[in-house]
């Protein structure tokens, strides 16, 4: 579960959101939603540098 506090679109700021969290290496980090719903699945990739 994680909290929008800045996204594309103003609709999902303050909301709630389940992901499903997964580490595919020691660096990366992909979120992905549970239900995709209307047949759109974004995902959020974060990426550790340094």
């Amino acid at each position: 579960m994680h909290r929008v506090e800045v996204g594309t679109w103003p609709f999902s700021r303050g909301r709630e959101l389940r992901r499903r969290a997964t580490l595919p290496d020691p660096d990366r980090l992909v979120l992905e939603p549970l239900d995709p719903g209307h047949g759109l699945a974004l995902s959020l990739t974060w990426r550790r540098t340094g």
